[in-house]
């Protein structure tokens, strides 16, 4: 049996080891819940252990537990990190259904119209809008990311409180109240990774090649069939 394994070979509790008389539960159900979800470490480990908490997962029925151990490591190969070139850059296009975005892109189109007389040719104007375009939209996407980013945080902070209530059988929280907070942070995180898969754009990677690497290839080859040569305008 695991208890007669934990005593032979002398095994720690991590979490009990670095949370005396906390209480806490890695499974809740309407029927109850329990604490099977358990980190054990040797005796001699224990004095390297830095920290040992149980974490709410979203993807799971099952809390996360998670240990820090400090082995004091250094580990340096001195060899120089590799290094890729950005590959050709592709417009989010979720965002063009998003009314903020459409409304703050008309402001800066008619900002770009009202440059183009500045410019020799409807060519170079267009060049000018390009490059705006990407920035505009690279700005954009890393507001919503921080945006994203902020909400991630509330939901498992709130979702990290309704555990311990839970845990601690305050009973001001209900199951289903941490049920449907687990849902929220697993929405927001499964459409964090959806926005991660269409911005690689690669299904697999091609062999013996770095993911940016493949991709900067296949983007540059797309590319020199779809270069735009000249703007036909009624003017």
């Amino acid at each position: 049996p695991l208890k007669h394994l934990i005593t032979g070979m002398k095994l720690i509790d991590a979490y009990t080891n670095q949370n005396q008389g906390k209480r806490t539960f890695t499974f809740k159900a309407r029927g109850g819940q329990s604490r099977i979800d358990r980190i054990y470490v040797a005796r001699g480990v224990t004095e390297r252990l830095r920290k040992c908490d149980v974490i709410p997962y979203a993807e799971s029925d099952h809390d996360a537990v998670v240990a820090e151990v400090d082995f004091q490591f250094a580990i340096n190969d001195g060899q120089k990190t590799k290094q890729y070139a950005s590959a050709y850059w592709k417009l989010n296009t979720s965002h063009l259904k998003d009314p903020e975005f459409i409304e703050n892109f008309a402001d800066f189109y008619e900002f770009c119209k009202e440059k183009k007389d500045l410019f020799d040719s409807p060519l170079e104007w267009w060049d000018y809008i390009k490059r705006n375009i990407k920035n505009f939209s690279i700005e954009f996407s890393q507001e919503k990311k921080k945006e994203n980013d902020r909400l991630l945080q509330a939901l498992q902070s709130q979702l990290s409180h309704v555990a311990l209530d839970l845990d601690l059988n305050n009973g001001q929280y209900s199951y289903d109240d941490y049920i449907d907070l687990k849902k929220a942070v697993s929405d927001l995180v499964a459409k964090q990774f959806e926005g991660r898969a269409v911005r690689g754009r690669l299904t697999l990677p091609i062999e013996d090649e770095e993911i940016s690497a493949a991709h900067l290839i296949q983007e540059r080859q797309r590319g020199e069939t779809k270069l735009i040569e000249r703007l036909v305008t009624p003017d």
